[in-house]
């Protein structure tokens, strides 16, 4: 089961982000998808805590940024380096999709 928004999924397009809107507790407002006062098409952080890309990278470096500063945050696959913040808020980002490790998908030979 999913802790939302602790646990984070990662969608790589916006497009996906119906399937994130289910997994997230919206299911019920799929009724009114993209009508006045419904839920939106795209990730909304309007709508919801788990829609930022922002609540992603602080949910990894485990802290509120604070303004000025710049930051870099690593997963096994991703180096997110960011840019500027604003009122306490990721506003732009640096993403860098990382090499695997040499070994990763080579079958071990005895």
């Amino acid at each position: 089961a999913l802790t939302l928004p602790q646990d984070k999924i990662l969608f790589d397009v916006g497009h996906q982000c119906y399937t994130h809107k289910l997994l997230t507790g919206r299911r019920e407002g799929f009724a009114h998808l993209r009508q006045v006062d419904g839920l939106s098409g795209f990730p909304s952080p309007q709508e919801s805590d788990c829609d930022t890309f922002g609540g992603y990278v602080m949910g990894i470096i485990g802290t509120i940024p604070e303004d000025g500063t710049t930051l870099t945050a690593e997963t096994e696959h991703l180096s997110i380096k960011v840019t500027e913040i604003k009122d306490h808020r990721i506003e732009k980002t640096v993403v860098c999709l990382l090499d695997p490790p040499a070994d990763e998908g080579e079958e071990k030979k005895d």
